[in-house]
């Protein structure tokens, strides 16, 4: 490398920016070389910008993978009318007579001969897991034929079993809550309420969060759980070309509903948002503090290394290189080293978390299976991390570098 001497004169500004910058691209080499042969100082800075996004990405993976089930599981066409202004479905209160009323409704398709609506009640039942202590908390939907007739449309299929009957104390359990709850097995009996239940079959969903439920005969729900007369929600599929805001017209019309209209898509993307914010306000600030630590980390290393090097930085002085170029050489050597801390935290993650099964109590107080998720997005975010570290750590530390420019002329003085 032989860079071109200074000219005696002062050019213009513009002339020593370029300057600067040719400078700063002939030095990119020795930048590489520098954080290729520091190993120890390298590792060190590579590792806390690692710890720092291995943190950062544990919660957004959580909280991209459980908001992306939520938003995955309902559909845009099924409409859900709760009790107007129940924050959850379980606290809902629907009278019965607004399921009647609800039948002349335009714009619902027919789900049996007599019927477009699935009057049901909804209860929160726990049960323990198989292999631990802990208890699942799950939902026990009470609904009519037309419930089973309405799920069809979302890939319900009876795998094991049968149907239960009306007025008997029997249910068929989703797949996957079979799968996590002991004592579900076919045949089994299991005591809710005070009431002995008997699973006759397993079904399967088009997706796994909505085969995590029992279902029932309503009125067997409504009896053991002392739900008289009184429904938590109402079901409807909207034919093809009705909107909801047309539902949502005609129950506002009617002074004798008391129900607020919302699709499934809509409810259970409320019942994970809240969670999945709560999960981001909680790794943020830890992810910050321990930023806080991980640029002290780097500021100190990069110190060392720069405390280290004096007698190389003098030389590069001495040979005509700007105190400017070599501060921006050290910047782009802590960028290096802090992305690739990044990268290699993100691809940890990836390759051990992306797609793990995880659960965790939703916003109606059911336990949700979830896979984490780390996508684009978790990557964007740690790099964007990184490059902050890396930036400032880089700048800070290269301010230990002296502002004037060694030349043999200096030198022997």
């Amino acid at each position: 490398m032989s860079p071109s001497q200074p000219s005696a004169g002062s050019g213009p500004v513009s002339a020593e920016h370029v300057g600067t910058l040719s400078q700063f691209a002939a030095l990119i080499p020795v930048a590489i070389g520098n954080a290729l042969r520091a190993r120890w100082a390298s590792a060190t800075t590579i590792g806390c910008v690692m710890l720092s996004v291995i943190v950062l990405c544990s919660f957004l993976a959580m909280s991209r993978g459980f908001y992306a089930a939520g938003d995955s599981a309902g559909s845009d066409r099924m409409a859900v009318m709760l009790g107007r202004q129940a924050p959850i479905e379980i606290e809902s209160d629907i009278d019965p007579a607004e399921a009647v009323l609800l039948e002349r409704a335009p714009g619902l398709s027919m789900l049996s001969t007599t019927s477009k609506v699935s009057p049901e009640v909804v209860v929160s039942v726990s049960r323990r897991a198989k292999g631990f202590a802990k208890r699942i908390n799950s939902t026990l939907r009470g609904m009519r034929p037309e419930g089973l007739l309405l799920r069809e449309r979302q890939g319900f299929k009876l795998v094991e079993g049968r149907v239960f009957r009306p007025g008997v104390y029997e249910m068929i359990v989703g797949r996957k809550l079979a799968e996590r709850v002991s004592g579900l097995e076919l045949g089994n009996k299991i005591v809710l309420s005070g009431k002995t239940w008997t699973v006759v079959g397993v079904f399967t969903m088009s997706n796994s969060l909505l085969e995590s439920e029992y279902y029932a005969d309503v009125q067997s729900v409504q009896t053991a759980f002392d739900r008289h007369n009184q429904y938590q929600s109402l079901y409807a599929w909207l034919e093809p070309g009705a909107t909801l805001d047309g539902l949502r017209s005609f129950v506002e019309a009617d002074p004798r509903f008391q129900v607020d209209v919302l699709t499934q898509r809509d409810l259970y993307r409320d019942q994970v948002e809240d969670t999945s914010n709560v999960i981001m306000y909680l790794g943020w600030p830890l992810a910050f503090v321990l930023t806080i630590g991980t640029f002290a980390g780097v500021l100190n290393t990069m110190l060392m290394v720069i405390e280290g090097r004096k007698r190389n930085l003098s030389v590069l002085m001495m040979l005509g290189f700007a105190p400017a170029a070599i501060r921006l050489a050290v910047l782009l050597e802590t960028l290096l080293l802090t992305v690739t801390g990044a990268l290699l935290g993100t691809l940890l993650m990836y390759l051990f978390v992306d797609g793990r099964a995880a659960t965790i109590v939703g916003k109606y107080y059911a336990t949700v299976e979830y896979t984490m998720k780390v996508d684009w997005s978790v990557l964007l975010n740690a790099l964007g991390l990184a490059i902050t570290v890396g930036l400032i750590g880089g700048a800070f530390s290269s301010l230990a570098i002296p502002s004037y420019r060694k030349t043999p002329a200096s030198r022997s003085a």
